[in-house]
């Protein structure tokens, strides 16, 4: 089975040149799908062409959003860029599982979320994808 190719980052904070840059890279190493593990946006300031630049070179985009993002932000990106939130979620690509949690577990913040949240939507996402012989856990929560 041909391996896949991922292609990550994060804490982009709304810096839509950087975006650009990552976009470009990710299609000339091409790759399968692009994660994005939070801190889209600089505390919810909401930038179009953060996530369309990687729509436009037709890369898969998996986001978790992070302490800088806001849940309207995040379901703009789901519903106008077609992107997957795996915030609890999951998604299989080949035989591959992906699950995650964004947010932090830091008080005052965007997603905010105590350790016993975490765990659960963790758990409940790797359920779905606990069988896959490959899994690959995405966070913006430091361990």
């Amino acid at each position: 089975m041909k391996k896949l190719k991922i292609f990550a980052t994060s804490d982009l904070q709304g810096n839509s040149v950087v975006s650009k840059q990552l976009a470009s890279r990710a299609e000339k190493e091409h790759a399968d799908v692009v994660i994005i593990a939070g801190d889209i946006l600089d505390f919810g300031q909401y930038q179009k062409n953060i996530i369309k630049p990687f729509v436009e070179k037709n890369e898969r985009v998996l986001i978790v959003p992070g302490n800088h993002d806001t849940e309207d932000a995040i379901e703009n990106f789901e519903k106008n860029y077609r992107v997957k939130n795996l915030h609890g979620n999951y998604v299989i690509i080949g035989d591959v599982g992906f699950f995650g949690c964004g947010g932090t577990s830091m008080p005052l913040f965007n997603y905010a979320l105590s350790e016993e949240e975490i765990y659960k939507k963790l758990k409940k996402s790797f359920e779905k994808v606990k069988d896959m012989p490959k899994k690959v856990m995405v966070t913006h929560i430091h361990p």
